[in-house]
């Protein structure tokens, strides 16, 4: 039997902060990237969380809670990265750059409404990555 041991990381996308709190949208990301990294060999997947400070909470960041969110339902801290600059999906893409370089399949987690665009960058970027949509 083969087996392939090639890294998939799960890209998650921030959304705005409400007073420093995940609204539903947000709620929602993490949680679908949460069951992908349950239903497939986990292991082999490592989560980056997107999203800097943008609510007046300062120092809370979209990232923070949304690693926050993960841990709680059950992704062990040692598969979860974060980026906590990025305020728009170009900087989501343009900050993970280097940190997205070292997997092969990337697994694009967003909202059906920023799906598009967000996968258009993320391609352009790394034209040479498998990029799979994932809402």
């Amino acid at each position: 039997m083969y087996k392939c041991f090639y890294k998939i990381l799960i890209l998650v996308l921030g959304y705005k902060l409400d007073e420093g709190k995940p609204n539903i949208i947000l709620i929602n990301r993490v949680m679908n990237a949460v069951n992908l990294w349950k239903s497939i060999n986990y292991p082999r997947a490592d989560i980056l969380m997107t999203g800097g400070e943008s609510s007046n909470i300062k120092g809370v960041t979209e990232a923070k809670i949304m690693k926050k969110i993960a841990q709680i339902n059950g992704v062990n801290s040692n598969y979860i990265y974060t980026e906590n600059k990025s305020l728009t999906t170009k900087e989501n893409v343009d900050f993970t750059k280097k940190f997205v370089e070292k997997y092969h399949t990337i697994y694009l987690v967003t909202s059906d409404g920023h799906l598009k665009r967000s996968y258009n960058l993320l391609k352009k970027r790394h034209p040479n990555k498998i990029v799979v949509k994932y809402i």
